[in-house]
């Protein structure tokens, strides 16, 4: 058998493996996000979001937009609580804006800058399509009371991904983490443009001992992002349709005004055009097949 065919062959094998097994697969890449101490007032976001959230307009990847630190805001509804705190995104939401905000994309990877914790302290990450977009109002809500402004949770197979948060103590001059989640299998999912997501981080913060502090999303004033701004919940659980709507954290009585935005990256690749999308459906099975039967051949000494 010429190299040639064996690097074919190869190739094909490990095509089939990975169409075969994508899809079986959900998890946040070594269980917790990658942290890097930053001083926002000199560092940047990693190079070629898809998406950020400030500081705009132009495609400057300065983090010194981001200078407060937002803690949850009160917990209400149940004996052990979990509190919400979200910031709502939609590619392609102004061209004018600057790239990287300017189209989908598939996502892979996801950057904030955070503080805060506790020994032991587990936090969660979820994703949600919006049905309708919020608006900038001091008012704004993206789910109302029964929650079903909101898609299913496009992360972890519709639980979200947990991850432990209690990073420590910063070294001066540095102000923040960041924190860089990366995904792999079903959690790859594609961003549409157009269409406006809400990610959410959930951290605990139960009524009987509040502690607003084990999940700290650093955040800055309005940055110009149209796509978006932040918001809180009292409540993670959106079935509590008193205490589970989510609030923009002016109403929650946490800003001055509205919007505010909590700092965003969002990496990824671009979507395949319609075209490549069909060839991919149409040969995968093919090679596929091919694979297996080389396979096969070659076990047999053909």
């Amino acid at each position: 058998m010429k190299l040639q065919q064996w690097i074919v062959c190869g190739a094909l094998v490990l095509g089939l493996l990975i169409f075969e097994g994508a899809g079986a697969r959900a998890s946040l890449i070594g269980g917790a996000p990658t942290l890097t101490q930053v001083n926002v007032a000199t560092a940047n976001w990693d190079a070629g979001p898809k998406y950020i959230s400030g500081p705009g307009p132009g495609t400057s990847l300065s983090l010194s937009a981001f200078t407060t630190n937002q803690g949850n805001t009160t917990p209400a509804g149940a004996t052990t609580t979990l509190t919400a705190e979200g910031e709502t995104f939609t590619p392609g939401s102004s061209a004018t804006f600057g790239a990287p905000n300017s189209s989908g994309f598939i996502l892979q990877s996801i950057e904030v800058l955070a503080v805060g914790g506790s020994g032991g302290n587990t936090v969660s990450m979820h994703l949600y399509p919006v049905v309708a977009a919020p608006s900038a109002s001091a008012s704004a809500s993206y789910n109302d009371s029964s929650g079903h402004n909101l898609g299913a949770d496009l992360l972890g197979g519709g639980s979200g991904l947990s991850f432990p948060w209690n990073p420590g103590a910063l070294t001066a001059p540095n102000t923040a983490f960041l924190a860089r989640f990366d995904l792999d299998g079903t959690d790859n999912v594609v961003l549409n443009a157009g269409t406006t997501y809400a990610l959410e981080f959930w951290s605990s913060n139960p009524t009987s001992a509040p502690n607003s502090n084990n999940w700290i999303w650093v955040r800055g004033a309005a940055t110009n992002d149209p796509g978006g701004q932040m918001f809180g919940a009292h409540n993670a659980d959106i079935t509590d349709t008193t205490n589970g709507v989510r609030l923009t954290i002016n109403q929650l009585g946490q800003a001055g005004g509205t919007p505010r935005q909590a700092s965003l990256a969002l990496y990824g690749t671009a979507v395949p055009e319609p075209a490549s999308w069909l060839l991919i459906g149409i040969a995968a099975p093919a090679l596929a097949l091919a694979a297996r039967r080389r396979l096969f051949g070659i076990v047999r000494g053909q």
